[in-house]
């Protein structure tokens, strides 16, 4: 008999929003240390609606045993975290059964998970965070390029890249340098990634108040080697728009057929 089940990895950016809160045993938000969890409440209220199984959060802004805090809270088996660094960055990966993640590598900028998913060939996941700085761009794209020399099974790599790959990803009276564009787009292709197209509003990150200098701009992918595609053919990724979040939360949808 072939059983079939709808599985999802959620990317998620906090952004350094802040508020005073701690999180007693019970679960409950108390007053306490300084850490940056303003946004857990709508990640618990998406978490509840949407079911992920596995979830990366980027721009954490806390200590990694804060997020051994989260993780039980929010209903997750498992967690690995990079602390942040002088107030900035930080990311962590969450995941439940019956995914089974083992830590293979990880950086300020990645963490990398070999994972196992019931009767299908183990695979890699890698939550990413790319240097924000235009200097670095060239850095940032090789590193891309490291990580998939360095990959050696069916590879998802999800998380904010800090990069576009046309001017259809960008909404703006400022025009986006050419040179960016064809660089990034180069190493999605030396990495032989397939950028999975997303449903939904086509912008994930915005800035700005006012109308004429607003910017929007698709920052936020999930992308994949050919034969991850072929262990998850149907795989989609959805664009949510959540309130008090700067970045859009993103989902990747993929169905899992196996006999049994």
């Amino acid at each position: 008999m072939r059983h079939t089940h709808t599985y999802i990895v959620w990317f998620i950016k906090f952004y350094r929003l802040r508020h005073d809160r701690k999180f007693g045993k019970n679960g409950n938000i108390i007053p306490g240390e300084r850490i940056n969890l303003s946004a857990v409440p709508t990640i618990r209220d998406l978490v509840r609606k949407f079911k992920p199984f596995v979830l990366f959060l980027c721009e954490t802004i806390v200590h990694s045993n804060k997020i051994e805090e989260i993780h039980v809270w929010i209903g997750f088996d498992g967690a690995f975290a990079v602390d942040s660094i002088r107030r900035s960055r930080g990311l962590a990966c969450l995941w439940k059964s019956p995914f089974d993640c083992n830590l293979i590598y990880f950086s300020v900028n990645f963490i990398i998970m070999e994972v196992a998913l019931q009767q299908h060939q183990l695979w890699h996941f890698t939550g990413y965070y790319g240097y924000l700085e235009i200097e670095r761009r060239k850095e940032t794209w090789d590193f891309l390029r490291t990580l998939a020399q360095d990959n050696t099974l069916p590879w998802c790599i999800m998380g904010d890249f800090n990069d576009i790959l046309s001017n259809e990803d960008k909404w703006s009276q400022i025009e986006h340098p050419p040179w960016r564009i064809r660089g990034f787009w180069k190493a999605v292709i030396d990495c032989t990634l397939v950028d999975i197209p997303m449903t939904g509003y086509q912008f994930t990150w915005s800035k700005g108040r006012d109308v004429n200098g607003r910017t929007k701009e698709r920052i936020d992918w999930a992308m994949a080697t050919q034969d991850w595609l072929y262990l998850f053919p149907n795989a989609t990724l959805t664009n949510l728009i959540a309130d008090r979040l700067y970045h859009s939360p993103i989902i990747l949808h993929f169905i899992n057929s196996f006999l049994g």
